[in-house]
């Protein structure tokens, strides 16, 4: 019995043993994982970064911690907020970033977490897009910048208004102040995009707004619109002017083939005036027959008119 006693004695230290053999090895080491870094830190201080993939070894807990932060882009969403533009409008912008921690041992120390890089985010990312915000116009805002099809308008009779910087050199504003500020504020982040993924207008001015697009887009239209009728005139001129210019060669060419065959026509007959004059004379007064009797026609002429003489029968 005694010996049974020692013997579960013996194996509850075995066990214990090895229990602590395995928290001992579990905080000495640790791994690290291709998308994560690890900060460790020395009663609280930190001590080093691993940014290794693979397993790694420290200092047991409590004297020495691992700590691990992600090393990807990480989003950061804000919720909307009404801003004042630089003509006093009002507009409703809904943010995004994508941020990264760029020095895990500044950001232990000054915000801790990733949820405190959120709202160290907030601090910074906000008055950044407010403060740019009120030094543009809304339609800076609303527009990128001045598309080709603005710039054709302009050279019309119309003028549509000019976008001198736009939404992308607005968000390029936000990105560089939110980063500068990070970094005075040694908060360990890199912001690398701010963007407007929404704006909406307050319902007072939303009518307004889309009133002054709908008039945009209708001096767009009536400019097009003359263009074409425009572009329509010069070419029904120009197929006017070719038709006139074939028809006009076209007569000259016909007034000289009759010509040559009315010369033709003539030649044929004087030769054959010279050749057997009594024949062509009775030739001409059968087309005078043919012309002048046809119809119903009446000639009240003397039976002695020559024009009769090869009507009276064969001479004797």
């Amino acid at each position: 019995m005694r010996w049974m006693k020692m013997k579960l004695k013996t194996m509850l230290y075995g066990i214990g043993a090895a229990v602590g053999l395995s928290l001992v090895a579990n905080s000495i080491v640790y791994t690290v994982d291709e998308q994560e870094q690890v900060l460790i830190t020395r009663m609280g201080d930190p001590v080093r970064t691993e940014k290794d993939a693979g397993l790694h070894v420290k200092i047991p807990w409590p004297i020495e911690v691992a700590n691990k932060f992600d090393k990807r882009l990480l989003e950061y969403k804000d919720s909307p907020v009404r801003m004042a533009t630089k003509d006093k409008k009002f507009l409703i912008i809904d943010n995004f970033a994508l941020w990264r921690i760029d020095d895990a041992a500044k950001f232990y120390q000054s915000v801790h977490s990733e949820e405190g890089g959120q709202g160290a985010l907030d601090a910074l990312i906000n008055p950044g897009v407010q403060q740019t915000v009120s030094r543009y116009d809304l339609i800076e805002i609303v527009r990128s910048s001045n598309r080709q099809i603005k710039r054709t308008a302009e050279l019309g009779d119309y003028k549509l208004e000019n976008v001198e910087r736009g939404r992308q050199q607005l968000m390029q504003e936000v990105t560089k102040y939110s980063t500068k500020e990070s970094h005075n504020r040694n908060y360990g982040m890199k912001i690398q995009d701010v963007r407007v993924i929404k704006t909406e207008y307050p319902k007072r001015i939303r009518t307004g707004v889309f009133e002054r697009m709908q008039a945009e887009r209708q001096k767009i239209a009536k400019l097009y619109i003359s263009q074409g009728q425009e572009q329509a005139q010069g070419i029904k001129g120009k197929m006017e002017f070719e038709q006139k210019k074939i028809l006009s060669e076209a007569e000259k060419v016909a007034k000289t083939t009759m010509g040559q065959a009315d010369a033709e026509n003539l030649k044929i007959r004087a030769k054959g005036l010279n050749t057997d004059p009594e024949f062509y004379d009775f030739q001409r007064s059968l087309e005078v027959y043919k012309e002048g009797l046809k119809g119903k026609s009446t000639l009240v002429l003397s039976k002695d008119a020559p024009i009769f003489k090869y009507l009276d029968g064969p001479k004797k």
